[in-house]
């Protein structure tokens, strides 16, 4: 079997498809963008190697349209940027290029918050202009929390508000004790969520996580119930 890999043509035809509401000019920069940012990452090595290598194709297209339609007008244009493409840098010089390879691309210096305003109330989660719906049931354990919401936290909170919105899983890389398990209890306990932990290393078999693949027959436990 040959597959043809994706080209421009391709993504805005898929994109045209799922997202007719978002303007065609829009959707063009978009997709050149996600091609130069991939082409300097992975073909002429301009920056990204710290955490090289990168895979920046039409998963990521398809998830900035996503945050683009819910998005208010006045930030349709970047609303997207950060949580997609630059957080997932590793340094703060290959963030600048991935927000200069934007400007190139758009023509408008982004806007991007860097303390996000975080608001609480019973039904709802807010930071910055997402909101995640908490669970009313367990909310009242947040008046017990050791955990306490810094400055600098706020970017990273509003990213995983995003993704916990789009139902997107989440990565947090860093080193050690910078932060990143206690980033995930905070926002467990600010949405009144239930956080269970596993701790696995480089021993972890994926069987843990997975399950085997034993066959199971329900109907035999109703054979012996009745036989008993």
């Amino acid at each position: 079997v040959y597959v043809d890999e994706l080209v421009v043509e391709d993504h805005l035809f898929i994109c045209r498809s799922l997202y007719p509401s978002i303007p065609e000019p829009l959707l063009s920069k978009l997709v050149n963008f996600n091609k130069r940012l991939y082409e300097d990452t992975m073909i002429h090595h301009k920056f990204g190697r710290s955490g090289y290598p990168w895979e920046f194709n039409l998963r990521d297209i398809i998830r900035s349209c996503q945050m683009i339609e819910g998005a208010p007008e006045s930030s349709k244009s970047d609303c997207f940027l950060n949580t997609v493409y630059v957080q997932r840098m590793r340094s703060s010089t290959d963030r600048q290029e991935v927000t200069k390879l934007y400007e190139e691309e758009f023509g408008v210096k982004p806007l991007i918050n860097l303390y996000p305003r975080v608001q609480l109330n019973p039904e709802y989660l807010i930071i910055g202009n997402t909101h995640v719906k908490r669970n009313i049931l367990q909310s009242s354990t947040i008046s017990s929390c050791e955990l306490k919401i810094l400055p600098g936290q706020r970017q990273s909170l509003e990213t995983i508000a995003q993704c916990l919105h789009h139902q997107w899983l989440v990565l947090l890389i860093g080193p050690a004790a910078s932060g990143k398990t206690s980033l995930i209890r905070l926002m467990s306990q600010l949405t009144g969520n239930v956080l269970n932990e596993l701790s696995l290393s480089s021993a972890t078999d994926i069987s843990e996580l997975l399950g085997c693949f034993e066959q199971y027959n329900a109907i035999r436990h109703y054979r012996l119930a009745i036989d008993q």
